[in-house]
């Protein structure tokens, strides 16, 4: 009875933050973790669940959304997560602006009807067990074949999941997307896995590390997902809708960047990068292709597909580079990368924004290969003699041919290379002499 009691007392489940690195936010939740969401220009984002590490945006008063009920731990995540994005509300428990000393000390959630039955079984509802055990079981056996997410068919009606599909955007080598609508008539892109190499298990791989690449990041200048799942054996990956034309399209019919667009196209991509690799990721496909300028001038950074893990990259076999030649740095064609192979990608595409032509040109693959591997870049202002000499030294670094004579990390890079286009005088360290490369 005395327990018993002592439950009906807790109302609450606190909140209490842990430590954690700068820009990350630990915390934990009792009895069970919450989904969290945050509010950024005006639409909730998936920042992860409270049991792990949440990379928050810089705002000093974060909108956040907790979403909390007891079938979570029969679902299991990915499901879950699945019905908050069909219904967020009837899954909330908390939903404000929060101040980071606020975070820091612990807030309290309410879980309402749903706590209490959690906190029962937790005290003690054995009896439970039988039915549960049954239902969970149901459950499990309804799971999506490939992904852990909702399964849905094909239809008629060219429905997946809440999107209806409209019309089609473009095909690439392994997905198509298409224009869709949700239930509530926002615009996503929806990009299946085209039927064409759906039993192709590395294609099947490389479409489903997108979706597991993609579901752990979280930056503005990274395209957001809502939703995945597989239909038809086709897996399928429900994303914002971005109005614009990649960089590679612009680039194709003959028009250039302006510097402002430049400028901005640094800081973005530069932060997108640095975000990736802050989650001990590498996206070893940085290219104009894989850049999109919004009809806002505002960049994000696409297609993870080949993105990796860093620590997977020691067991890469070397000849299974994976990347477009033309913007590989030396060590990723060797079969071996870190982040800083993305910096060098990023140097060969502001070298081209610069000056019209990539540091290495070749119709012969392997001859494009040999001369990232051992040929010296040329001077950027020998093909624009009006870019300073300072811009010379920060792209010739970013292009250096050993990574640890590359910039430490990817923002350092991309800010030296802002304060040279803008004629500031860079610090001693961006100025170091590279001899060989």
């Amino acid at each position: 009875m005395k327990r018993l009691l002592a439950l009906l007392l807790v109302s609450l489940s606190p909140l209490v933050a842990g430590e954690g690195v700068p820009g990350v936010l630990q915390l934990r939740t009792q009895p069970s973790p919450v989904v969290v969401y945050e509010m950024v220009d005006g639409q909730w984002h998936y920042v992860g669940w409270s049991d792990q590490a949440l990379p928050f945006s810089d705002t000093l008063q974060p909108k956040l959304r907790f979403c909390y009920s007891p079938w979570v731990h029969f679902l299991g995540r990915p499901q879950f997560q699945q019905k908050i994005a069909r219904s967020p509300e009837a899954y909330t428990v908390e939903e404000r602006s929060f101040t980071k000393a606020e975070l820091e000390r612990g807030i309290q959630l309410p879980l309402g009807l749903g706590g209490w039955a959690l906190f029962l079984f937790i005290q003690g509802g054995w009896i439970l067990v039988p039915v549960l055990g049954g239902t969970g079981f149901a459950l499990w056996r309804r799971r999506p074949r490939a992904l852990e997410s909702g399964s849905t068919a094909i239809d008629s009606t060219r429905t997946l999941g809440r999107f209806q599909l409209e019309k089609s955007l473009g095909k690439g080598g392994f997905g198509e997307v298409f224009l869709a609508l949700d239930d509530q008539g926002k615009p996503a892109a929806v990009k299946v896995l085209r039927s064409e190499v759906a039993e192709d298990e590395s294609a099947r791989k490389r479409f489903f590390r997108e979706i597991e690449v993609l579901s752990k990041l979280r930056h503005p200048n990274i395209v957001h997902i809502y939703d995945w799942g597989e239909a038809d054996g086709r897996g399928y990956l429900c994303m914002e809708y971005l109005e614009g034309e990649s960089l590679g399209d612009l680039l194709a019919r003959g028009a250039r960047l302006d510097r402002e667009l430049l400028l901005r196209l640094l800081q973005d991509i530069g932060g997108a990068l640095e975000s990736v690799h802050q989650q001990g990721l590498v996206h070893r496909d940085v290219k104009p292709d894989n850049i999109f300028i919004e009809s806002n001038g505002r960049f994000k950074l696409m297609d993870f597909g080949t993105a990796v893990s860093d620590d997977m990259t020691r067991a890469t076999q070397t000849g299974m580079a994976l990347g477009t030649p033309a913007y590989m740095a030396p060590e990723q064609i060797g079969g071996k990368l870190n982040p800083a192979s993305d910096q060098y990608s990023l140097g060969v595409v502001a070298f081209l924004l610069l000056t019209g032509q990539k540091p290495f040109e070749a119709a012969d693959p392997m001859a494009l290969a040999w001369a990232h591997v051992h040929t010296p870049p040329p001077t950027p202002s020998e093909f624009q003699p009006e870019l300073t000499k300072e811009t010379d030294v920060v792209l010739l670094r970013m292009l250096a041919k050993q990574p640890q004579r590359r910039y430490a990390t990817i923002r350092e890079a991309t800010a030296a290379l802002i304060q040279s286009l803008c004629g500031h005088p860079l610090e001693e360290d961006s100025t170091m002499e590279f001899g060989g490369n």
